[in-house]
This record gives C-alpha cells, structure tokens and sequence, in this order.
C-alpha cells in the first residue's frame, strides 16, 4: 500500500516528482488551480523525462522551489499564458537560474495543439473534452507512455485549432460518453474509436482494460479534482500503469469490481486523504 500525498496538491506533487524522479534537467509546470491549460501536459512531460509539478498564479510554492533544486532543474515548461502562471513566478524561477519558456495559445484548444506539435505531431491522436477534466486524466497515462497527443474539443463542434492539429493524424482515440463527445464530432475525426463508461470512473476502468492489460501497477486518484491524477500521470506511465478515478464516497462498485479481477496489483494512491478517503484505500485491500 503506498500513498504519495503532502499537505496540499502543490506538495502531493512534489512527493510525486520525488517518488519517480532522481533529476531532471527540464521539468514541466502547470497552474495548480484551473486545468484548461494543463490537461495534455502528461505527454510533454513524459518525453523530457520530467514530472508535472504546479504553482499558483501569483507565487511559486517554496516546496516547488526545493524540489527543482533537488531535480538540478535548468529549464522549466510553463503550461499557458499570463493569466494561468504570472510573471511573479517567471522571476522568481529567472533568480534560480533557471530558464523558462511557455507553452501557450489563445485559448486551451490552442495550447493543447502546440503541445501536439512539441510531440512531433505522431499519426494517432486522443480526443477528450476541454470543457472537463475527468476523461484526459483517466487517458492521461497511456498519452504519455504512447506519447500520444491529447487534443481538445468542444462537444458539439472540433475547433480550429484542433483540425489543424489532425491534419496528419490518421486514427483517433475519442475518450468519454456522447455528453462530452458528440457523435456528429467523433464521426469528423479521423478512424475514431471511442472508448467510455456511464460515470468518469467507469471511462478510467474501460481506458485501464483498454490499454493497459496486463500491469503490475495501477494508481488511484480523486475523478472529483483534477489535481493529483494530472501530477501522478508521468509517475504512471513509467511504470505502464493506469489511473483509476474515485469519488468522495468510496470506491466506486465499478472501480472496485476492477480491483477484485487484479489482486495482485500494486496500488498507488495520489493525493491526501480528503481527495482519496481513507475509506476508499482500505476498501481496496479488502
């Protein structure tokens, strides 16, 4: 049983970075407190070799200063622009010595785009919502480990920037229910394949028995916020491992039926004990 938490999500990411990474010479860093801009990092971050770690807006978590100390960090990715992460934070990695560039465009389907074309633009590319979190966090993984683009879409119509981005996309992967993808919007991408349960934890199951079949590992994180499956992600897919998604409530019946089929999986859990209960980590031991 392990659990990865600090006190809060900017220090759960920390332990992250520090269960799966001894350096990293890049490292990529996304706001803590909106997703638009940072729900497609896990691929980005996964081809520097480097964790997600977060900042607020305004400042740069002390934890989040040591710990790109201990990685001897010499470059840092911002994820979006201005308004998700501030120049007080740029100046503050500037007088580490740090270098710093941004990943950003007009708005998230735009940035989502541009971190695509950072992957080398790959023949297959996954579809999620950019208007929720839940389905690119249960993908989140796969992406990365796949480096595989995650682009955004709107529900009923695919932006522009996200056609321009499939312009030499060949298959598709649609995650998510029709509420969140339309029909109309998945037969307009290319070879789409979509892959959904009822709930946001039934997706992550059905995306675990999709592309991780047989794994030694599986992480659980909240479905309720974004924060601790966007960060545990890379440290997933190093080690191949699907992030199933938990409520407030407990395990969800679906989560838990895939726990009974796996019982010789290792779980990690991200996230402190008001985002994963401690009742949802014994339950999974039961």
């Amino acid at each position: 049983q392990v659990r990865l938490s600090g006190m809060s999500r900017y220090e759960t990411a920390v332990e992250i970075s520090k269960a799966g990474f001894k350096s990293a010479e890049t490292v990529v860093i996304a706001r803590g407190d909106e997703f638009a801009d940072s729900m497609t990092a896990g691929p980005l971050a996964y081809s520097f070799n480097s964790p997600i770690l977060l900042t607020k807006t305004n400042s740069l978590p002390a934890s989040v200063m040591e710990e790109l100390t201990r990685l001897g960090t010499k470059e840092v990715v911002v994820m979006g622009g201005t308004k998700a992460i501030g120049r007080e934070v740029m100046a503050s990695l500037y007088d580490m010595g740090i270098s710093v560039r941004r990943i950003s465009g007009a708005d998230r389907y735009e940035t989502a785009a541009k971190v695509a074309v950072e992957l080398g633009s790959p023949e297959e590319a996954i579809v999620v919502s950019g208007l929720t979190y839940p389905d690119a966090l249960s993908i989140g993984s796969y992406a990365a480990q796949s480096q595989t683009p995650i682009l955004l879409t709107r529900t009923n119509s695919i932006p522009a920037a996200t056609t321009a981005a499939l312009k030499n996309v060949k298959e598709t992967f649609v995650i998510g229910g029709k509420l969140a993808v339309s029909e109309e919007v998945k037969k307009a991408l290319p070879a789409a394949t979509r892959i959904s349960g009822k709930t946001r934890y039934e997706t992550s199951v059905a995306v675990a028995e999709e592309f991780h079949g047989d794994t030694w590992a599986s992480f659980v994180a909240s479905g309720t916020g974004f924060a601790d499956a966007l960060t545990g992600s890379v440290l997933a897919a190093k080690y191949e491992a699907p992030v199933l998604l938990v409520g407030l409530a407990g395990l969800p019946t679906v989560v838990k039926e895939y726990v009974d089929e796996h019982p010789s999986v290792t779980y990690i859990v991200t996230g402190g004990k008001l985002a994963v209960s401690d009742d949802s980590y014994y339950a999974i031991y039961e």
